[in-house]
């Protein structure tokens, strides 16, 4: 791999950034639905579509981002994304009306499938592959922080601003970052390549298909809707397969499943977030429901687990150097899943607080997980490779983390019945939390494929 020869010591907080706003949108507003429904003068119960048009919009556009990296060079592709990004977040704070909402957030989301993976792109293209590990380390805090200062933020916004500001927040951050980016982001190399149109059309025909399919998961009455989407989805999986195999401009190329520590972190990050993707969803709603507690209080008892994540990130590259990435990511997925079995142990007597040591522990473990993972999926790609290895984690990513939502609901719904739970849902939630902890465990069987040395060029 050639670097750039002078990255800036400001690159990784322009990285860092722009994660994390377009991480912070994705979540920041939940807790504000209500409050701008009721300024619509809408039902709150079809404001859930503000979050469906942003996840859709990803998964549509996110495939573009290789063919855009290649035509148009990273610098171009990052500064253009983070001005519709702003634009997007003015039209949704400006909006009148709900469609005038849907509409900003599809512009914001447009914009967001560009910079996330262009932000991972631009770090391997800048750094030395054993230079990545540590800046990734760090430009990656704000996946742990932002899905719980989003919800905490918009509650806060909402209830003594007005819920214009968390879209208006956005601009003098953006703004900020875009003027960064104009001075210090490097010219990359890039080629004029051409669309493949038709594997644009299958691989984000089938995102949508699969996404919309999770969005749409929890309403019983569309069953059927959401098993002919997922039929349509993984059959656009599949004909896109058959077309990339002679297809020389592939949107994403099958070569890069002959490079064998990404086609194994790949899977790895697929069956894996499928267990960790369920505790978001799950706890929230154990605090809120069984427990009867308030979402101020369950914002509280998530913190430490995101901060914990952030406090031990500075131990990781001597744990991965001293055991390699093969042994700890066996051994962290089993203590990972065994972590999440504990979750389901307390019962309706237990004190809250009895959860805070368990979910402490559990947001350590679970930064090492996602570090580990991407970087080890990332460490042997050429650098032709990066823009559409990026693209594909990252469509990766969005997918198995809505799979993991579902397969907890799908729990929960089978479990609270009065056959199994006799009227109490604690028993629903324990039973929850065994079967994504196990699925957790199991998953661990995919990095045992990983060679000892695997890894080793990302520590230096």
């Amino acid at each position: 791999m050639s670097p750039q020869p002078k990255a800036s010591p400001l690159l990784p907080l322009l990285l860092t950034i722009t994660i994390f706003i377009q991480l912070l949108d994705a979540t920041i507003l939940n807790t504000a639905l209500p409050a701008i429904a009721k300024d619509f003068h809408e039902s709150p119960l079809v404001m859930q579509s503000t979050i469906i048009s942003y996840a859709l919009t990803l998964a549509i556009f996110i495939p573009l981002n290789s063919f855009l990296s290649d035509r148009i060079g990273l610098k171009k592709l990052f500064m253009g994304a983070m001005v519709v990004f702003v634009l997007g977040s003015i039209g949704c704070a400006m909006s009148p009306n709900l469609n005038w909402l849907l509409t900003g957030r599809v512009v914001q989301g447009i914009g967001g499938a560009m910079l996330a993976p262009a932000a991972r792109t631009i770090i391997m293209r800048s750094y030395t592959r054993s230079q990545f590990f540590n800046v990734f380390n760090y430009a990656s805090m704000p996946a742990l922080l932002a899905p719980v200062l989003g919800p905490a933020i918009g509650g806060y916004l909402a209830d003594y601003a007005t819920w214009h500001w968390i879209f208006l927040i956005n601009v003098p951050i953006g703004l900020g970052a875009l003027i960064l980016a104009w001075y210090i982001l490097p010219l990359f190399p890039y080629k004029k390549s051409k669309l493949d149109l038709k594997g644009f059309f299958l691989f984000s025909g089938a995102s949508f298909c699969l996404t919309l399919a999770l969005e749409l998961f929890d309403g019983n009455e569309l069953v059927g809707l959401v098993v002919g989407l997922l039929i349509a989805g993984f059959a656009g999986v599949y004909f896109y397969w058959g077309h990339a195999k002679s297809e020389k401009d592939a949107i994403y190329s099958r070569d890069l499943f002959q490079i064998r520590t990404y086609r194994i972190g790949m899977a790895g990050n697929l069956v894996c977030r499928l267990g960790i993707g369920g505790v978001p969803y799950l706890l929230p709603l154990l605090f809120q429901i069984a427990y009867q507690d308030s979402a101020s209080l369950s914002g509280m008892l998530l913190a430490p687990m995101a901060l914990a994540g952030v406090a031990v990130k500075p131990g990781f590259k001597f744990i991965l150097s001293r055991f390699g990435y093969r042994k700890t990511l066996i051994r962290n997925t089993q203590i990972l899943g065994f972590l999440i079995l504990l979750l389901g142990l307390p019962g309706k007597e237990a004190s809250l607080w009895i959860y805070v040591p368990i979910l402490i522990v559990l947001g350590g473990v679970n930064s090492l997980q996602f570090t580990a993972m991407n970087t080890i999926t990332l460490s042997k790609l050429r650098d032709y490779q990066t823009t559409s290895a990026n693209s594909m984690l990252s469509v990766n990513q969005l997918l198995s983390l809505g799979f993991g939502v579902a397969i907890s609901a799908i729990c929960l719904r089978i479990f609270n019945t009065d056959m199994i739970a006799h009227g109490d849902i604690f028993v629903a939630f324990r039973y929850s939390f065994i079967v994504i902890g196990l699925l957790t465990m199991i998953s661990g069987a995919v990095f045992a494929r990983l060679h000892v040395q695997d890894g080793k060029n990302m520590m230096g």
